[in-house]
């Protein structure tokens, strides 16, 4: 697929669509900190009011047999997302806020590790689901999966630890597993991002049971930033691509009638001439099923005096028979002190 001959075709003004999802998400995690891990919890996202009846949060890693192992297993029935929209579960010994649900949580922190939201669990803690260990879930004890997100230690074909079931991934922060991840924006995003948080001390970057912050990497260091697009099923096997600029996000560019918050430069321009490349990691493809892909901003090291500079990133949708541009998405911003 050419980014230049779906350009080309794009013509005629469009009405662009506007999002609002009802699903549950995965929005923030901390499985590790510096001592004693007393802060553990978990967060979900969604319209309040909203039951949670039927789904489980489920940790899959390791075990005496290897990858896939279903580390933890959490019921949700009975519990709602609260007035605020953020619904935290955590262990008694909490000192970050107030948790909706209070349990037993023990995340591993030295592997690979995928946190799952599903509906329908059948299975038990310890059930091996990958068993022969390929990376490939040999068994799926659920109705469906709402959202999942592996924080991980290295990428898949993992040398040092078990495999991981994403995408998304998440990871690693200088060599080891994160402390903590996070989402931006919240819930009903079109377009978000996985950050890491700071491990050292969680008070800086965690905040549960409110809005996260936004993302950043430092630019000595580099990093990853992970995208999730959930454009939802009425997309699914559209074309999209997801650009990237520097200059901000208004008035933004108009293709084909649609405006997509974020204003053309140099880099808008490279994101979507050699898309799938360098620092772009599936920026251009097809939506699956579900309207879902997974893409990522692969930032360098960059010298000291772009301190500083803010980056922006946005979807545009295509429909896959007319080539005419149907949405854009929300933008993600990633801060690069």
């Amino acid at each position: 697929m050419r980014v230049g001959l779906i350009l080309a075709c794009i013509a005629g003004a469009t009405t662009g669509a506007s999002l609002s999802s009802a699903q549950v998400v995965i929005n923030e995690i901390r499985i590790d900190q510096s001592g004693t891990d007393v802060d553990e919890f978990f967060e979900l996202a969604g319209p309040p009011g909203t039951s949670l009846a039927g789904l489980t949060y489920l940790v899959i890693g390791d075990g005496a047999a290897g990858s896939g192992v279903v580390e933890q297993v959490t019921p949700l029935t009975g519990s709602v997302i609260p007035p605020s929209g953020f619904f935290v579960a955590a262990e008694s010994t909490f000192t970050l806020g107030t948790a909706e649900l209070t349990t037993s949580l023990n995340f591993e922190n030295t592997d690979n590790v995928t946190h799952f939201l599903v509906s329908g669990f059948t299975g038990d803690l310890d059930d091996d689901l990958d068993t022969n260990g390929d990376g490939v879930l040999d068994s799926t004890p659920w109705t469906a999966i709402l959202d999942r997100v592996a924080v991980i230690e290295e990428p898949n074909p993992p040398s040092n630890t078990e495999y991981h079931y994403g995408p998304p991934t998440i990871g690693p922060d200088l060599g080891s597993v994160p402390g903590g991840v996070f989402r931006y924006p919240n819930t009903a995003a079109a377009l978000s991002s996985w950050n890491i948080a700071a491990v050292d001390d969680p008070a800086l970057t965690d905040t549960p049971g409110a809005p996260n912050l936004g993302g950043e990497i430092p630019v000595l260091l580099g990093g990853m930033q992970s995208l999730v697009l959930n454009a939802g099923p009425a997309y699914a096997g559209d074309f999209y691509f997801v650009a990237t600029n520097f200059t901000g996000t208004a008035p933004g560019t108009s293709i084909g009638g649609i405006v997509v918050p974020l204003n053309f430069d140099d880099l808008l321009q490279i994101s979507l001439e050699v898309p799938n490349s360098g620092v772009f990691t599936n920026n251009l493809g097809i939506l699956d099923a579900g309207g879902r892909a997974f893409t990522a901003l692969d930032v360098p090291p960059i010298p000291a005096y772009l301190a500083g500079l803010g980056l922006n990133s946005a979807a545009l949708i295509v429909d896959s028979v007319t080539l005419v541009p149907t949405l854009a998405t929300n933008p993600v911003p990633l801060a690069l002190p």
